[in-house]
């Protein structure tokens, strides 16, 4: 099933939806995605950086694995420095695994 899923900064988990954004599924502490891709949305990150408040504008969309993953690039993004996710400055769109763990933080 493919699953759009962000970081909800006020519980501290990964939130997750079905593709559509019409169904929220739950939360999760951790979370592996397969065949994923990284979406930001450019109006809602002019927004953010307008208004200087955060909300969901920025996911990652892919297939809920049940396979263990040791991916170690550490991908980041931060609307008010970048337009797009990245691993050391490279914009990354796709990766066949992401592993989104505990501590808030994404690898590939």
């Amino acid at each position: 099933m493919k699953v759009l899923i962000f970081k909800d900064i006020k519980n501290k988990r990964w939130t997750i939806w079905n593709k559509d954004k019409t169904k929220h599924i739950g939360y999760a502490d951790e979370v592996v995605l397969k065949n994923a891709e990284f979406v930001v949305l450019e109006e809602k990150r002019k927004r953010v950086i307008k208004t200087n408040k955060r909300f969901p504008h920025a996911w990652i969309v892919g297939n809920i694995s049940k396979e263990k993953i040791v991916n170690k690039k550490n991908v980041t993004y931060n609307p008010f420095l970048d337009e797009h996710f990245n691993h050391k400055g490279k914009k990354v769109l796709k990766a066949k695994y992401v592993v989104l763990n505990s501590k808030g933080k994404v690898f590939i």
